[in-house]
């Protein structure tokens, strides 16, 4: 999972500005950071293979699936 948080301060930290990315099983970590260019902090943590931890990650995988059509769909919309 890449996280990233948005600026260095402990007081913004706990404001959850941060941005969470299931890496593609493809995907290499290391490459995942290397392209990274933003402020604050890139994280990348290993999940467990608890039920939880899949339930978690489906979640994730659901809402950047559903960022990636909203986009799409305002996209098409320009363009016509």
């Amino acid at each position: 999972i890449e996280e990233v948080q948005r600026g260095w301060d402990r007081k913004r930290l706990t404001d959850r500005n941060i941005t969470q990315r299931i890496l593609d099983p493809g995907e290499r970590p290391l490459e995942a950071q290397s392209q990274w260019k933003g402020d604050g902090r890139f994280v990348l943590k290993k999940v467990a293979d608890d039920p939880s931890s899949r339930a978690w990650m489906s979640s994730i995988r659901n809402a950047q699936k559903d960022r990636n059509r909203a986009k799409a769909m305002g996209a098409d919309m320009q363009s016509t």
